[in-house]
């Protein structure tokens, strides 16, 4: 019963943080926010010490001298002061709390307006997070850097006096002058099976958002609201069903993905999957799943796509922030590593072979129930891509992962796919 509520509490304070942080425009702070209470380490111990009116690591804290979670925790997790202290550079100053970077600030302070709302309930005011942070911040000392504590407090002043939404529409503002450093369009990308998808799909609308793709299921429910906002929409597709539903809904192109992808996988091959919906939509299909080169490229090509999706190979590029055990565990690959797991579940995913690989498909041979697999993979994606835990974690990857052999930028990458590309099919039209 713990472990349940627990879940629960840690859940509701995710979705407010990923609500909040959504509202000001900060996607990835929202989608990203602590990850890790999912992890054994932290999870384990909030089942154990879970009160229900305040953190486990308070309990734990004080049934051990020390938490074990909070120190897994804050070393993982950007938005709290204690993971910037550090060595001071100035002589003799010791140890000393770094400037933080103020979206970070600025998620940290939707941490502590969730966290006053998740355990004070009916009781929250506005009042509050600037109450509680004023408390303690008297002990803090040099561990935190005194611009951060400034912005922290004037931000939980700010929502004392004036609210939330006037806080909140500050904080946007701040958010949109700092995205002005950069005038280059952006895209964004929702895995539908997520909790937070209706939440992004407001937000792509609301932030003009120009492009955005999708996966693991249909985006038909938000397809009038983006196509009335002038997005471009490009599902990813698993059959030509869906693929000619999309085309009705208005969907711009669709990625055409062949169970030879990473990740959530559909049943057909991409040898059969992109000449079939070539054959069945007018609007450009890209081929995905099984690409590694200029010959499946070109190969794509002759099936009837008009542009490919890569994911596994650029995983390994240097501007790729995956975890380096990530990076060499795709380059290491051979070609009989690929493992599906969760066929009984009815969601499968592609994953190179490790021990939870291992461990899943013999609880699945077993008969296990959906809730035990899914608590074995629990945070298992960020194990792998944060933490670098390539055994435990879920190392998410194609089938070509075995056809991957160095790591180079994206823009050397591209330059040799277009090379490869050109010199089997130059000439041949395809590029008109």
């Amino acid at each position: 019963m713990k472990a349940l509520k627990h879940l629960q509490t840690i859940n509701h304070h995710k979705l407010l943080v990923m609500k909040h942080c959504f509202k000001v425009g900060l996607y990835k702070q929202g989608l990203l926010h602590d990850l890790s209470k999912y992890s054994p380490t932290e999870f384990l111990v909030g089942c154990r010490y879970y009160q229900g009116t305040r953190s486990p690591n308070n309990a734990e804290r004080e049934a051990t001298g020390y938490s074990t979670a909070w120190l897994h925790h804050k070393g993982r997790n950007k938005h709290h002061y204690e993971y910037w202290i550090d060595y001071s550079i100035v002589p003799g100053e010791g140890i000393v709390g770094q400037k933080m970077p103020v979206k970070y600030v600025y998620e940290m302070f939707m941490d502590r307006i969730a966290a006053s709302k998740t355990y004070l309930g009916d009781k929250y005011t506005d009042k509050e997070p600037l109450q509680y942070y004023e408390k303690g911040a008297a002990k803090l000392g040099k561990m935190i850097h005194p611009e951060t504590a400034a912005l922290i407090h004037k931000l939980l002043k700010m929502l004392a006096e004036k609210g939330e939404r006037a806080t909140f529409k500050y904080v946007r503002e701040q958010v949109r002058e700092a995205k002005k450093l950069t005038d280059k369009p952006f895209g964004v990308n929702i895995m539908l099976m997520s909790p937070y998808a209706d939440e992004v799909a407001r937000v792509i609308v609301e932030e003009g958002v120009k492009v955005v793709t999708t996966g693991a299921g249909s985006p038909e429910k938000y397809m009038k609201m983006w196509k009335e906002a002038g997005v471009k929409v490009i599902p990813v597709v698993a059959s030509v069903a869906l693929a000619k539903r999309m085309e009705r809904c208005g969907a711009d192109a669709v990625v055409a993905e062949g169970c030879e992808a990473g990740g959530h996988i559909g049943e057909n091959t991409t040898m059969v999957l992109v000449p079939q919906i070539a054959d069945a939509v007018k609007i450009p299909v890209i081929a995905a799943g099984g690409i590694a080169d200029g010959r499946g490229i070109a190969a794509a090509f002759m099936l009837g796509a008009e542009g490919v999706q890569m994911g596994t190979h650029f995983v390994v590029t240097d501007e790729s922030q995956v975890h380096d055990n990530y990076k060499e565990r795709i380059i290491k690959a051979k070609d009989i590593d690929s493992r599906v797991t969760g066929r009984t579940t009815g969601h499968p995913v592609r994953a190179l072979r490790n021990d939870m690989t291992k461990k899943y498909i013999e609880l699945e041979n077993k008969g296990a129930g959906f809730e035990e697999l899914e608590h074995l993979t629990l945070g298992g994606l960020r194990k792998a891509v944060v933490d670098g835990d390539v055994k435990n974690g879920s190392v998410m990857a194609g089938q070509i992962a075995g056809m991957v052999k160095e790591r180079m930028s994206c823009q050397a990458l591209i330059q040799k796919l277009v090379k490869e590309t050109d010199e089997l099919i130059g000439g041949k039209g395809f590029y008109e």
